[in-house]
């Protein structure tokens, strides 16, 4: 009997001290008093600071601060069950926590449990919730631009191919890219200076392209285009972003050999070259070689697109001819190319000619000199 009652006041005290505990601690209030950043982002972390305020008229004492942490939230830094010996009446503590958002969560408001209890009765304890806002940052970036073809060139059409990726925590929405240049050279096809891409989430890539006319009278340069990209991000709010681009027209350079002729007065073998392409060759070198031995070699400051020179060797009439030319293009880059000019077959000048006419000059004059002489005298007589 006395064990019963024992038990029995055990039981009713420890319901009794948790009824006042549940009473003293509806007194107590959890209130955010920050957060850095916000709002939270996915895949970064998020310091929130926490006031455990005693609203009631009398002192709180053995208090348990437990933060319960659930998707998408994770718990990176703080004690997880914080506890106070006393709390003052109408008086306030500071608690701290650092938590890690998990990166596939979706932009939204969550919810971050909190319980209160004395350490003596964990079970019997109190529900807190503050909410955390989580929307993720839109950023774009520019990944890559080729250009269709590779050498753009005067006169020609352009595509422009860009690679576009969010490296943000957050999606773009109803994405718009548009391109253009303050220059004349660069005109768009019809609609082709604006796509529209759609929906862009974060992590992901996509290509778009620009298709252009390039003016026949462009000049070999790096021309600036703007790209400018509109959108609406996770809260949806609309955002713009800029970009410049470097668009190079240089033409090509295509090097033909018009004509060869000897010249035996000169005793040069003349070769005519010309630049058929839209772009300027610089610094060029350019070698004779004949049965693999370099004959003579040129050199030229310039050959512009659409003209031609006269090449200069020492004078070789047979063999196996090549000509070797290197030069600059218009973005610094050397480049070689040869030309097979076939194997060489003039014939030297004839001396047979020229000395029977020699001859036949010298009969005429001994003749007309014979004729004054004897001829003359005779009439006279």
């Amino acid at each position: 009997m006395k064990r019963l009652c024992f038990v029995l006041g055990i039981v009713i005290f420890s319901l009794f001290t948790g009824i006042a505990y549940a009473q003293l601690y509806s007194d107590i209030d959890i209130i955010k008093t920050d957060q850095t950043p916000y709002p939270a982002e996915p895949g970064s972390n998020v310091e929130i600071e926490l006031s455990l305020q005693n609203n009631g008229y009398g002192e709180a004492s053995n208090i348990a601060l437990e933060i319960v942490p659930s998707y998408p939230f994770s718990l990176v830094k703080g004690e997880q069950v914080k506890t106070f010996q006393t709390i003052g009446a109408r008086n306030s503590v500071k608690i701290t926590y650092t938590l890690l958002v998990d990166d596939s969560a979706l932009a939204g408001d969550y919810d971050l449990e909190l319980r209160i209890y004395n350490p003596l009765t964990p079970s019997a304890y109190q529900t807190h919730e503050i909410g955390i806002t989580v929307i993720g940052e839109t950023k774009i970036i520019v990944e890559n631009v080729d250009t269709i073809p590779d050498m753009l060139e005067p006169g020609g059409t352009a595509r422009i191919h860009v690679t576009l990726k969010n490296v943000g925590t957050g999606d773009a929405r109803q994405l718009e890219a548009r391109m253009n240049s303050s220059s004349s050279a660069l005109v768009p096809v019809l609609s082709g200076g604006m796509v529209y891409v759609g929906d862009l989430a974060a992590g992901e890539e996509k290509s778009v392209d620009f298709t252009f006319n390039v003016d026949p009278d462009a000049e070999q340069e790096t021309y600036l285009a703007s790209l400018s990209l509109t959108y609406k991000d996770e809260d949806n709010q609309a955002r713009a972003d800029t970009f410049t681009i470097g668009i190079p027209v240089s033409g090509n350079i295509i090097f033909e050999v018009v004509s060869i002729e000897p010249k035996y007065n000169k005793g040069t073998l003349d070769i005519e070259v010309a630049n058929k392409g839209t772009g300027d060759a610089k610094s060029i070198e350019a070698k004779l070689i004949v049965d693999e031995k370099t004959i003579g070699v040129e050199y030229l400051s310039q050959l512009t697109a659409t003209k031609k020179t006269t090449l200069n060797f020492p004078l070789v009439l047979t063999g196996d001819a090549e000509l070797t030319i290197t030069y600059m293009e218009p973005d610094l880059e050397q480049k070689t190319v040869k030309k097979e000019i076939g194997p060489l077959n003039f014939s030297a000048p004839s001396s047979g000619g020229s000395f029977t006419a020699l001859f036949v000059i010298i009969i005429v004059v001994a003749g007309y000199f014979i004729w004054r002489r004897y001829f003359r005298k005779k009439k006279r007589r």
